[in-house]
């Protein structure tokens, strides 16, 4: 686990986080948050971490915070897995969570969805395809997945008139935050090009500055 805190790793707590790969110096990450409805009986946050080529498990985050807490947490856990480009769903309390991460801890690496809002949009286009590529991966073991509460929400997650979904007192927090990442996974390779893009040119601004230039505005 991270003391997010020191932001150091210490044992496991309680099973709030489980780190099963450590970040490796090199690799790329993703970082896909689901997000607690806000209600005493809802879901829980949820959040997992893979690897961007591979798409193998690394952690697991899971538990009740409020959203500018679960926003550092994010935001700690994001920074330990070499800069994972993080994706929030931005439903329910989503949004708060994002301005936590965009405008306190000044996140570098927000996924945003389309027309430039932060965040993963999971609507009633994006949701089928979410959950068709998770049955897949989960069916024909695609990736190395090692969270046994989340082939645990498998059990209890059913067709209701359609919409596939958490059966009555279950929940499919684990379910939609691992689905957020593997639809991620799919774009993240322009993502890191353009951060290592925005870094370099950075680095210029800074050099240009040392030398009395202008600067890269």
């Amino acid at each position: 686990e991270i003391d997010f805190v020191k932001e150091k790793v210490v044992p496991a707590h309680a099973g709030e986080l489980v780190i099963y790969r450590q970040p490796e110096q090199g690799k790329r990450y993703i970082l896909a948050a689901d997000t607690a409805k806000g209600t005493e009986d809802g879901d829980y946050d949820a959040a997992y971490v893979i690897d961007a080529r591979t798409g193998e498990m690394c952690a697991a985050l899971h538990g009740k915070w409020d959203t500018d807490l679960y926003g550092k947490k994010l935001n700690t856990l994001g920074l330990y897995y070499n800069i994972a480009l993080l994706a929030v769903e931005n439903n329910n309390t989503g949004e708060s969570v994002l301005n936590t991460l965009f405008n306190t801890c000044h996140y570098p690496l927000l996924f945003l969805h389309k027309k430039g809002k932060l965040g993963w949009e999971t609507n009633k286009a994006t949701r089928p395809v979410m959950i068709s590529d998770f049955k897949e991966a989960i069916r024909d073991e695609l990736y190395d997945i090692y969270c046994p509460e989340l082939f645990g929400e498998c059990m209890t997650f059913i067709d209701n008139k359609g919409k596939a979904e958490a059966d009555s007192g279950c929940h499919d927090d684990r379910i939609m935050a691992y689905s957020i990442a593997l639809q991620v996974r799919q774009v993240a390779d322009k993502w890191f090009e353009w951060f290592k893009k925005k870094q370099q040119q950075q680095e210029e601004s800074k050099h240009e500055e040392h030398n009395g230039g202008a600067g890269w505005i």
